[in-house]
């Protein structure tokens, strides 16, 4: 029975890739809706997983509700007091300066300003 939805699969595949849109127009409705494909899967996979694990999930959150209420408070008051706009976040390079001037002059320091030295 898996052979004949195996070979069913791969006709009507085969049939569709014969009938498929040009790849200017794949291109144009994957850039348009590929966000919503993801999306959807997600949410289906999450209802998946909440329909397998249902009573492992409500045994945690009874075990752990005061952690899982405190947390979801404090992430509540955190995107309060700094709401999402755009942001230069430099802490990578701020690492790997930090790391650098460790590696070679043993010392932890970064340089935060620069000098113009062709003046």
């Amino acid at each position: 029975m898996k052979q004949i939805i195996a070979l069913v699969t791969i006709i009507c595949v085969s049939i569709l890739a014969g009938i498929l849109p040009s790849k200017k127009y794949i291109l144009i409705l994957f850039e348009y809706t590929g966000y919503y494909f993801i999306f959807v899967t997600f949410f289906l996979w999450i209802i998946y997983l909440f329909k397998l694990y249902f009573v492992k999930l409500k045994s945690i959150f009874l075990n752990h509700y005061a952690g899982l209420l405190l947390s979801t408070i404090l992430i509540v008051f955190i995107f309060c007091i700094a709401p999402p706009k755009f942001k230069v976040l430099s802490d990578e390079t701020n690492l790997i300066g930090i790391s650098m001037a460790m590696y070679q002059s043993k010392k932890s320091l970064t340089a935060v300003e620069r000098f113009q030295h062709w003046l």
